[in-house]
């Protein structure tokens, strides 16, 4: 059921949800003609980037095709343009024949067997992702529809639900939904551990405030009190005492009802015997602390300085 290993992946797209392909749009410039640069993939030393395949495999393309190199790209037949870049024969690629000896390639050239640019971009790319991205669109994959999942995996259901439904729903929707399950007796002793591990965790995310996120959310979005909080969840679930917690601003973003319950967890975590040091500008965190540490007098140059410490009483 995990799109990172190879049982569960969807084949496509290697478990990404997404394809990154070479299109005729990122590649070609309509308005040059090949002989003035349309292909874009080739460098000013007139090889495809990283490639010995260079303008004598392209003029050997030409003159077995009888193709118009002078001509706009965006003037030369359909077929051309076709041919050009997905070619008209499979073509084995390797290091030999695309890195090294690329003489290899044009006598296939010569006989009337051409790969096509996209199928040499694409055995590159095995090699060199970074500088040929500029050259791919990205797109969901038609076949897991961005599921990341085999077939497979995606047709075991429990209570109606797929992997993938499940992991679509918010915190909140997702708490409900195992909160109000009926269990057969054979489910309670299969998953009796599993459901108390998910219900845990579901509700420690839930208690610091990001209940409105998706399950499926990538980290990559969240913003960066959101990933302190996520963080601070698996800590609760941890258990761990004796531990120094240093915390930066995390109330920020946070609804008010939500703050109250990231206070909550905050006290939690210290009445586990943990210490936990929280810079905050929030009112109400604040007026929780059992020690306050007030900095200022202003920021800046003219600030740094304690102005107050001890309990909000105290102050």
């Amino acid at each position: 059921f995990s799109f990172n290993a190879p049982q569960g992946a969807c084949p496509t797209c290697n478990g990404l949800g997404q394809l990154s392909v070479f299109t005729e749009e990122k590649l070609c410039d309509p308005k040059l003609s090949m002989s003035d640069g349309a292909l874009r993939c080739f460098t000013e030393r007139g090889n495809i980037l990283f490639t010995r395949i260079d303008e004598r495999h392209m003029n050997d393309l030409y003159r077995q095709f009888s193709i118009n190199r002078r001509t706009s790209w965006k003037k030369l037949p359909e077929e051309t343009r076709k041919l050009v870049l997905h070619g008209n024969a499979e073509v084995p690629l390797g290091i030999s024949n695309v890195f090294r000896f690329s003489g290899q390639l044009r006598k296939k050239i010569q006989n009337g067997q051409w790969p096509g640019i996209i199928a040499i971009l694409q055995f590159v790319y095995r090699f060199a992702k970074g500088p040929l991205e500029k050259f791919q669109e990205t797109s969901v994959c038609p076949d897991c529809e961005g599921r990341r999942l085999n077939p497979t995996a995606l047709a075991v259901r429990f209570h109606e639900q797929d992997i993938h439904s499940l992991s679509e729903a918010s915190l909140e929707e997702a708490i409900l939904f195992f909160e109000s399950i009926e269990l057969s007796v054979r489910e309670e002793k299969i998953g009796r551990d599993i459901f108390r591990e998910i219900r845990d965790r579901l509700h420690f995310l839930n208690d610091v405030g990001v209940g409105y996120l998706n399950l499926n959310r990538s980290a990559a979005t969240l913003s960066g009190g959101e990933a302190q909080r996520i963080r601070l969840a698996s800590q609760l679930g941890a258990g761990l005492q004796g531990v120094l917690y240093v915390l930066d601003e995390p109330s920020i973003g946070l609804h008010q009802s939500d703050n109250l319950k990231l206070i909550e967890t905050l006290k939690k975590l210290r009445d586990r015997g943990n210490t936990v040091l929280v810079v905050e500008h929030d009112e109400e965190t604040i007026e929780s602390a059992d020690h306050i540490v007030d900095v200022g007098p202003v920021a800046g140059l003219n600030g740094g300085e304690i102005t107050a410490q001890g309990s909000l009483h105290d102050i």
